[in-house]
């Protein structure tokens, strides 16, 4: 028996509700405005289009989205006719492009609405009744102002949730700093919105997320930050509950679940949404529901989760950090961050010793204030850094200017160099001289290093073929052989990193390299080109590569190295590696069972 054969078993025998799915053949569609900021995004942005689809209903959801926008800022910034907001739409076939410097009444001209939902206010205000008048009066009837079929259009009021517990959010203490306190909030002054607004669907968002709270296998873990929805389990509850209460059929049973949600867990997020539709302003205990069988099953002896980190890329780089961005990354479960030198010492406009210094004071300043440890220091890379050069002058060139680099980084205080073992292009003919170079400028840096309480990382640099185009040879360390070839030649106090988008089958290289294995760029790839995606959007292994990461006994962080536009969000490395973990988790499962 696979493993979602057993929990599905598990579930139909400890359910004490019935679950049936959905019957409906004939395809229809509709179309919703959801006016409200991030926490609409949190519903309507994944899971809500794709739910629909599986159950025959064609969703198009359009978003004018403007963080943190209370219902006064929204009434200010339609008088003004602003161009403030960045529309967006979702439709079954995908996003549509964003829509940036739009209008409220440009996105509500740019369809055929049928059903409009207002938000909440924002989060610091939707327990208090006068945070709502005259506002939410005045913003309905602008937007209606401009509909196509203004009095056909039906009017919902989407019920937005309490933080977490610990929440650091700074409007908590308008509620006492209390969760059960501030959803008791919300949910008093919802039903009198609705009573005094002419709004006749409730979407009870906040009560579902309080229920998904007294199970065992979620807890108080629904929010990425402190206050926005979890992007797994989180997102898909509150997408679950949108559902129900537009389209009038129940989640329970529906097809669709995202692929880092196990059916046990995504069927915990339907019966909560279901419950809250049902009761939409009282909480259902579901405590009686036990925890993930998944996890129930491997007990104390399942497999220690990594710590979590990134490369600063995805923040939009040094230019960009600062302290808001950091505790942000903080609050996604982020522990680490690697410092690129690249583009800051060498291409167009490198910036000043002086200038780098008072940056990297700073950094570490913000680091260490958000809990943020700088892990690693890269080294930079291109024509100008080839430490494998076999022009002995250019080689030496390349080792001082590293060596004064390594100076200007000991005030970050990291805890390894990260250098590529040579340029991306060598010459043609020459791997073992170039090997040999290496060795001498790598080596010869160690003590500089370890001087400022660090050790040295070099990185396996991408295959998969040997010549480029141009006709020289890609850089050292493409192959599993070579980069044992490598490090076996450099001292054994000097380890390695290993790039899982460099190379076909990453999981081999950690196992050749053992507890050398020291850091990590983790990102996934197509094996065609540098991709630097997201797990699960290229070809690796993710299972077998987590389990080679055990069998080596790596102690690292899952430090990510990709483009910054694959994430919107921070919170999608975590869930990323959340999806990969459960992945593994799973393997070992089918594996017990055979």
């Amino acid at each position: 028996m696979n493993l979602r054969q057993s929990l599905f078993r598990i579930l139909a025998a400890s359910m004490c509700l019935m679950l049936s799915a959905s019957g409906y053949a004939e395809r229809r569609q509709m179309k919703i405005l959801a006016v409200g900021n991030s926490f609409t995004v949190d519903a309507v942005q994944d899971d809500l289009v794709p739910m629909a689809a599986a159950d025959s209903i064609d969703l198009i959801i359009g978003y004018p989205y403007k963080g943190g926008t209370s219902l006064k800022q929204h009434l200010q910034y339609i008088t003004a006719d602003s161009t403030i907001y960045n529309y967006r739409k979702a439709t079954p076939s995908g996003p549509m492009p964003y829509r940036p410097g739009s209008t409220m009444k440009q996105a509500v001209e740019d369809d055929d609405w049928e059903l409009v939902i207002l938000q909440t206010n924002y989060s610091g205000g939707s327990g208090f009744r006068e945070e709502y008048y005259p506002y939410i009066d005045q913003v309905r009837d602008s937007i209606k102002a401009h509909l196509a079929h203004p009095d056909d259009v039906r009017w919902g009021l989407y019920m937005t949730w309490a933080y977490d517990k610990d929440s650091k959010h700074k409007h908590f203490p308008k509620y006492n700093n209390d969760q059960n306190l501030m959803y008791s909030m919300i949910a008093e002054v919802a039903p009198f919105v609705m009573e005094n607004t002419d709004i006749n669907i409730i979407i009870p968002a906040g009560t579902a997320i309080q229920n998904l709270r007294t199970t065992k296998a979620f807890g108080d873990r629904m929010n990425r930050d402190g206050y926005h929805m979890n992007l797994d389990h989180g997102r898909y509850t509150v997408a679950c509950v949108w559902y129900e209460a537009l389209t009038g059929r129940s989640p329970l049973g529906n097809s669709y679940r995202p692929k880092e949600l196990s059916p046990y867990q995504a069927t915990l997020c339907q019966i909560a949404a279901h419950l809250a539709v049902q009761n939409p302003y009282q909480v259902t205990d579901m405590s009686s529901f036990g925890p993930d069988p998944l996890i129930a099953h491997f007990g104390d002896s399942i497999p220690q989760r990594l710590e979590l980190g990134t490369t600063i890329g995805p923040l939009g780089g040094l230019k960009k950090l600062s302290y808001s961005n950091l505790r942000n990354l903080r609050n996604s479960d982020m522990r680490h961050i690697e410092v690129s030198l690249t583009g800051l010492v060498n291409g167009d406009n490198p910036m000043s010793e002086k200038e780098l210094q008072k940056r990297f004071r700073k950094l570490k300043h913000d680091a260490d204030s958000a809990g943020i440890n700088i892990w690693s220091i890269h080294m930079p890379y291109g024509i100008d850094y080839d430490a494998s050069s076999t022009d002995e002058k250019k080689r030496r060139a390349c080792e001082a200017k590293y060596r004064k680099y390594i100076d200007l980084v000991s005030v970050l205080e990291p805890e390894y160099i990260l250098f590529h073992p040579s340029a991306s292009s060598i010459t043609p003919g020459c791997r073992t001289e170039h090997i040999s170079q290496a060795v001498k400028t790598i080596s010869n840096l160690n003590k500089d290093v370890k001087r400022i309480g660090a050790a040295i990382v070099v990185e396996n640099l991408r295959g998969p073929h040997l010549l480029r185009p141009d006709g020289t040879e890609r850089g050292l360390g493409r192959t599993v052989d070579e980069m044992c070839t490598l490090m076996d030649a450099l001292p054994g106090d000097i380890y390695a990193a290993v790039d899982l988008n460099h190379i076909a089958n990453p999981e081999k290289l950690i196992r050749a390299l053992g507890g050398r294995v020291k850091s990590l760029h983790v990102s996934d790839s197509d094996q065609t080109r540098d991709c630097h995606f997201l797990p699960g959007r290229g070809t690796n292994d993710w299972p077998e590569i987590i389990a080679a990461l055990y069998e080596t006994g790596y102690d690292g962080p899952w430090l990510y190295e990709i483009k910054q536009k694959e994430v919107e969000v921070y919170g999608e490395m975590t869930s990323a590696y959340n999806w990969a973990y459960r992945s593994y988790l799973e393997k070992l499962y089918d594996q017990s069972e055979l």
